[in-house]
């Protein structure tokens, strides 16, 4: 299903296709997703608090995309899980989370009473292994709440504008936009802003793409250099150096842009990805392997008729592959 946003000066597609196109960037578009859900998870739960806190993320968290956090209006605590997926549902992967959420946050370890599962594909409720992850919290006391896919973009389109604008649409925006809707975001941020402050925030790099000043400028600028930084480390550790020069070289070969020159960032990224499509291409099918391994691997640590040793070889074998697909997401999205 498409949805279409409209307003003076914008018109966007509200689809996972839009979000897919819009979203590549080096740290991938499932930490984007995970954005998003975040920001929804908060907005939908965290309103009614009276004392604002932030949701904390460790390195490493388990099962949960952030720490518990305590719903004051409905006196519980809640957390969240942001599975994107490029094709079909990938129920063991919402077991095995569901696994580590019983083995975290139960007893003296911690406490959840309800997790929100977020998702863009839509969820059969009645498939095995997602009964076997839902049978799995509710025996440690803990609901699931889905929030996929249509429900998702409904959240946005209806409640979450700003986020429409931000995950799935472009910064091309009339400066008449702009005027009508600067109280509505100031609204949104309250408290935290403040006047009297000359503070930079990610809402005055939204504000300045959205009317084309020089800050856009700078902004678009910095972010080149960001990459360039992050490729240059990337080379020192990683594999596919290959690439990762390639890459290099495309984005130093990108003039910078001013304020006449804005538009043409817009072709930044179908220039970088058309340089190195082949890679892409490459690391596209290295990648389905990978997952379609993964997954044997981890049905295989859970075979009764196996060793033990032979199934904590394959669960071993399971984080191991998560680690290389992960690699492989970041180069994913140039």
């Amino acid at each position: 299903m498409v949805y279409y946003m409209k307003d003076e000066g914008i018109e966007m597609q509200i689809n996972w296709e839009s979000f897919a196109t819009y979203n590549h960037d080096i740290r991938g578009i499932r930490f984007k997703f995970e954005d998003l859900c975040r920001q929804l998870f908060a907005n939908e739960n965290l309103s009614g608090n009276k004392q604002f806190r932030y949701l904390h993320a460790n390195p490493n968290n388990h099962g949960l995309e952030t720490e518990p956090i305590y719903d004051e209006t409905n006196k519980r605590w809640i957390g969240f899980q942001a599975k994107f997926f490029d094709q079909d549902v990938h129920y063991e992967q919402i077991k095995h989370s569901a696994e580590k959420i019983v083995e975290y946050y139960t007893g003296k370890d911690g406490v959840v009473d309800l997790v929100y599962l977020f998702c863009n594909k839509a969820i059969t409720s009645t498939a095995k292994q997602y009964v076997n992850a839902v049978e799995c919290l509710i025996k440690a006391n803990i609901d699931v709440q889905l929030v996929t896919d249509t429900t998702v973009l409904d959240l946005i389109r209806n409640k979450y504008p700003y986020l429409g604008l931000y995950y799935f649409g472009n910064h091309t925006i009339q400066k008449e936009w702009f005027a009508t809707h600067t109280s509505y975001m100031l609204d949104e941020l309250g408290e935290r802003y403040n006047r009297d402050f000359n503070v930079g925030t990610i809402f005055m790099d939204e504000l300045s793409l959205f009317i084309h000043d020089q800050r856009a400028a700078e902004y678009l600028n910095a972010k080149k250099t960001v990459l360039l930084d992050e490729i240059s480390e990337l080379l020192y550790r990683s594999n596919k150096r290959d690439y990762l020069r390639k890459l290099e070289e495309v984005v130093l070969a990108l003039p910078d842009v001013n304020i006449e020159t804005l538009y043409h960032s817009i072709e930044w990224n179908s220039t970088v990805r058309l340089a190195v499509a082949t890679f892409l291409d490459n690391f596209g099918e290295e990648l389905k392997k990978l997952e379609a391994e993964r997954d044997r691997q981890y049905i295989l640590s859970f075979d009764s008729e196996k060793e033990r040793k032979e199934r904590e070889e394959a669960l071993k074998e399971y984080h191991n592959l998560g680690s290389k697909i992960r690699d492989i997401d970041i180069f994913l999205n140039p």
